[in-house]
């Protein structure tokens, strides 16, 4: 077993089938040094449910925040209640929705403990390839989005002409099978503790969406690097949690609040630059409710 304590935090929201499910598969994991379960204000009686199944597991702590303030601000009410109570050096970011075997857990561990001995590696994220279970797809990450790529994304048909510049594949490496990249899937991934305090954790401006993107933005600037491994593995289902609360025009109107934060204080973009992403977002709600009418009615 790893010799450097690895914490999960996992956010629930009105989801409790799928925590208590992905707890009872982790919590067999002796890599696991406790699981902290952050109930993000559900309006449901999640929180209730959470406690009640799960306040004999001893390594599981069941919280709850106050409000919902989002994806980022409910991970980091999870990972500061850690750091006041528990000695530990990774942090796992993960979703209800996810799975990922004992030999992968215990992979990106050791991957993560081989990197840190590295001279001149400061390593703040290690991922596992993320596998789609609904259609079989691996994706390893992607680069930093540009503005000219929110941009460009914004607009159905200017994206479908165009190959996606952000999914090239990564070829930098410092280990086997581990490949540098800018930004991983925030579904499920390790971070070094000391990397995430040093970023000063997830930007809690946003709420929903590209909160991975920021955090790889300030690791960067801080010197620290990203990394996914290609031969481990975790299957996710696409955003269970998401789609029972949101639908497509107004998750693509939140994608675009997250992104205009990134923008304006990451990117430090013009008022002239902001005018324009906000037309394009504007082309691209119409375009969608276009489309999905013809879906509907065809």
């Amino acid at each position: 077993m790893s010799s450097m304590r690895t914490i999960l935090v996992l956010l629930n929201y009105n989801n409790y089938s799928d925590t208590i499910s992905f707890v009872k598969r982790m919590k067999r994991y002796d890599e696991l040094y406790r699981i902290i379960i952050v109930d993000n204000a559900s309006v449901n009686n999640s929180f209730s449910v959470l406690k009640s199944s799960l306040s004999n597991v001893k390594k599981v702590d069941v919280v709850e925040s106050e409000v919902n303030g989002g994806y980022a601000r409910g991970n980091n009410y999870g990972i500061k209640y850690a750091l006041s109570r528990y000695e530990f050096q990774n942090i796992i970011i993960a979703n209800p929705d996810v799975s990922i075997s004992g030999d992968s857990l215990l992979d990106l561990i050791k991957r993560k403990e081989k990197l840190d001995e590295l001279n001149g590696c400061r390593t703040g994220i290690v991922a596992p390839t993320m596998i789609n279970k609904s259609n079989g797809r691996k994706s390893s990450g992607w680069k930093l989005p540009r503005y000219v790529d929110d941009v460009r994304s914004n607009l159905m048909i200017i994206s479908k002409l165009f190959k996606n510049p952000l999914h090239e594949d990564h070829t930098d490496t410092l280990l086997k099978n581990t490949k540098s990249i800018d930004v991983v899937s925030g579904a499920f991934f390790l971070i070094d503790r000391d990397a995430m305090v040093d970023v000063d954790f997830f930007d809690e401006r946003t709420f929903l969406y590209c909160e991975e993107r920021i955090l790889s933005f300030k690791l960067k600037k801080e010197g620290y690097l990203n990394f996914v491994c290609s031969d481990c593995f975790f299957y996710h289902q696409s955003s269970t949690t998401i789609r029972a609360s949101i639908n497509e025009i107004n998750a693509f109107k939140e994608l675009n609040k997250s992104k205009k934060i990134y923008h304006k204080y990451y990117l430090k973009t013009s008022s002239l630059q902001d005018k324009i992403f906000q037309l394009t977002a504007f082309i691209g709600i119409l375009e969608r409710k276009v489309y999905f009418y013809l879906k509907a009615i065809g």
